[in-house]
């Protein structure tokens, strides 16, 4: 049985991007404003697919200086509304 390389390389993906720091805020956030946090991560990650989009479309066009300002602009972003 082989196993199609965007699966691997998304499995990949998800193992990335899942990192304790994330799951300690999302825990502390959750605690502290009694949302489910079930529902934080799920309407979270789904919002958070055009930022990808965004980021690796300033990638291919713009270049690796881009996408680190945009990177450190939805930073700042998520500190002000955090």
């Amino acid at each position: 049985m082989e196993v199609p390389p965007f699966i691997i390389s998304s499995l990949g993906f998800a193992l990335y991007i899942t990192c304790p720091r994330m799951t300690a805020m999302i825990a502390s956030q959750a605690k502290i404003t009694g949302v489910n946090p079930l529902i934080m991560i799920s309407l979270g990650s789904i919002i958070g697919i055009p930022f990808f989009v965004l980021l690796f479309y300033a990638l291919q066009n713009y270049g690796v200086e881009a996408v680190v300002m945009t990177a450190a602009a939805l930073d700042v972003g998520a500190a002000l509304l955090v």
